[in-house]
């Protein structure tokens, strides 16, 4: 028993708990190979090899903390893709990244190509143009503000995720609509671009968020003639009031790069259960039965009598008695003053009503 809860703690610590990754030093480093896996790791408990940085190059965009190394070669020249996935960060923050040009520890050798500060902790890629074929590029990753974060890092030809910064196509007509809880998103491609695309992908956010959610993703189609399909939409259901930006992606053939085609911002609120307002109160009388009694309605404000009832006391029928004030609330008025006396009584029943807008409440 004892070592089964050993384990539980073990498994409910172990997210955040990792060892010291084996890449901690650039001596150690982790080579990423073209178009692999992603490789999973951590910044926990990662420290930083002081005499392997060059901190002049990089003081201006970030303070380093507990990073770690990779490396990687690029085989001809083109544009290539680090994708970073998969984030769990401790203390939401996210990662920051450095890719160098140079040898490893030779601080003087350092060339920054790439400097971020803070990536988002959405599925992204970074970028890269202009490398040089069969040299050794350098990576530093290392968790925003100190964070401990896990994640998956990949090197590719195409990209992965969400770009960092979007290019836009004036390409598509949108429109969005909500019904309830459910938004609607359709959008037609102009005939002239359609082809440029093999898929839509669309994600939704809360400002300041943490991270998109992924909505779908759709191919692109053709009808039984095989031209193109031009028209198409997307679903979600929310759960919860706030405001939602949603972002239309156009995956690019053959390159994989999502170009934005569109965003478009829902407000949500749950609908109000219309409540009916409460224009009448019932009074508990307690006279005797067939005993005179009498009503006396007035307009506190000014003490205005507004109405007078006499009638004769049925213990079935007026044990709780009704008094409806709709006509005089319709005409503005708010305060209420109603006395009731029967013929025995010295002094008269006393009851102040205030109508609030929505129900008369008892002062």
């Amino acid at each position: 028993m004892t070592r089964f809860l050993l384990f539980l703690v073990f498994v409910g610590l172990s997210e955040f708990s990792i060892a010291q990754v084996q890449n901690n030093n650039i001596q150690n480093r982790l080579v990423l190979d073209l178009n692999s896996d992603p490789v999973f790791s951590s910044t926990a408990q990662s420290t930083v090899e002081w005499e392997c940085i060059n901190k002049a190059l990089t003081n201006k965009c970030l303070v380093y903390h507990n990073d770690q190394w990779f490396n990687f070669f690029v085989p001809v020249a083109a544009t290539y893709f680090i994708n970073i996935s998969g984030q769990k960060c401790h203390d939401l923050r996210g990662l920051q990244l450095i890719v160098i040009e140079g040898n490893p520890c030779e601080t003087k050798t350092y060339r920054v190509l790439q400097c971020i500060p803070r990536i988002s902790q959405d599925d992204v890629f970074v970028q890269l143009d202009s490398l040089k074929p069969k040299t050794q590029y350098l990576m530093n990753i290392d968790g925003f503000l100190g964070d401990f974060c896990e994640f998956g890092i990949q090197y590719s030809n195409n990209p992965n995720g969400q770009p960092r910064s979007y290019q836009t196509l004036d390409t598509i007509k949108t429109q969005v609509s909500l019904k309830g809880r459910l938004v609607n998103l359709d959008w037609t491609v102009n005939e002239d671009r359609i082809d440029q695309f093999q898929s839509f992908k669309v994600y939704r956010a809360i400002p300041n968020g943490i991270k998109s959610d992924f909505i779908n993703e759709q191919p692109v189609a053709r009808n039984s003639y095989g031209a193109h399909i031009l028209s198409y939409s997307s679903s979600d259901s929310l759960q919860k009031e706030g405001t939602y930006n949603y972002r239309i992606f156009g995956i690019q053939k053959q390159t994989q790069f999502p170009f934005l085609l569109a965003t478009h911002v829902v407000e949500y609120q749950k609908p109000k259960i219309k409540v009916p307002l409460q224009k009448s109160i019932i009074l508990d009388l307690n006279f005797k039965d067939k005993t005179s009694f009498k009503v006396l309605i007035y307009d506190e404000t000014d003490h205005m009598l507004l109405r007078k009832e006499i009638q004769e006391f049925d213990e079935k029928t007026n044990r709780h008695f009704a008094i409806d004030l709709a006509e005089f609330i319709d005409k503005g008025l708010r305060q209420f003053m109603i006395l009731i006396s029967d013929e025995h009584a010295q002094e008269a029943l006393q009851f102040y009503y205030f109508f609030n807008g929505e129900q008369l409440i008892q002062k």
